[in-house]
């Protein structure tokens, strides 16, 4: 159980290291290219490294997608289109550091759209750390 914790903890500071990089390169571009076509183009690259994926790995599963996973894709690759969009919008309006404070808000939505959704409870501990990060979110914001 702790190495998979271990290992999960890694994961997550990877992923966080990575869109951290993809964040200040979405900055940099939307100086000069709209965010429309950023957020456009970036589903484009997913959707073909997807396809080199599903062919390099030769899964037919694509092929046998039911009508309700077809509603749910199309309503997933929306949701994927207006978080991608928010995100770039916003990182051209406002300064890297305040926004990826922002953008952690996750961690405090996450587990409270999860217990009204799956009635997961909270420790005091996850409760502590998504105060301290509301707060972070608001204290920063407000410091200009």
């Amino acid at each position: 159980q702790s190495s998979q914790t271990d290992i999960g903890m890694v994961l997550g500071y990877l992923s966080g290291i990575t869109a951290t990089l993809a964040s200040l390169y979405q900055k940099r571009l939307s100086k000069t290219i709209d965010e429309k076509i950023l957020t456009f183009t970036q589903i484009v690259g997913g959707l073909v490294v997807s396809i080199v994926a599903i062919v390099f790995m030769k899964d037919v599963s694509i092929f046998t997608i039911t009508f309700n996973g077809l509603i749910l894709a199309i309503i997933f690759g929306f949701l994927f289109f207006l978080i991608n969009y928010l995100m770039i919008y916003g990182f051209k309006h406002a300064e890297i550091g305040i926004g990826t404070i922002l953008l952690s808000s996750e961690l405090l939505f996450g587990p409270i759209t999860a217990y009204f959704i799956f009635g997961e409870t909270l420790s005091h501990l996850e409760i502590l750390g998504g105060t301290l990060i509301a707060l972070a979110a608001v204290f920063v914001a407000r410091h200009k």
